[in-house]
């Protein structure tokens, strides 16, 4: 049973998985508190007053997750790709992890609106 855990090069994929998971939830956890604090000081508000375009603020968001995320991918990638998986093509697991990224995006920004303070959106994405 042990030896169908193990990918082609040995690593055990159960251990591996527990990382990936984590180092997504880093990120995630990260995006949340960003906004909901941005949220709760008014911020956006602010900003819409002096001229900010609701485009340029949900960019300016997505951009700065983005920067994270890829960064995220890439290392998820690599650590997958020489450890584990050597016959999956690197390209498609970078396009899973950074697929599942955005599905974490939208996540966030839900999850931002169900909350009105921050430590709430925080506790919330922590228990997701």
């Amino acid at each position: 049973m042990a030896e169908m855990n193990k990918g082609a090069k040995g690593g055990n994929i159960i251990s591996m998985g527990g990382s990936i998971i984590f180092t997504h939830l880093i990120v995630f956890i990260y995006l949340v508190q960003v906004l909901a604090v941005e949220k709760e000081s008014k911020a956006r508000e602010g900003m819409k007053i002096m001229g900010l375009e609701d485009s340029t603020y949900y960019l300016g968001n997505f951009i700065n997750f983005m920067i994270f995320s890829l960064y995220n991918a890439t290392v998820i990638t690599l650590m997958l790709y020489f450890l584990i998986l050597d016959h999956t093509s690197a390209l498609i697991i970078f396009f899973l992890c950074v697929v599942y990224s955005l599905t974490n995006f939208g996540t966030a920004w839900i999850l931002v609106s169900l909350s009105p303070s921050s430590r709430g959106s925080t506790l919330i994405s922590i228990l997701y």
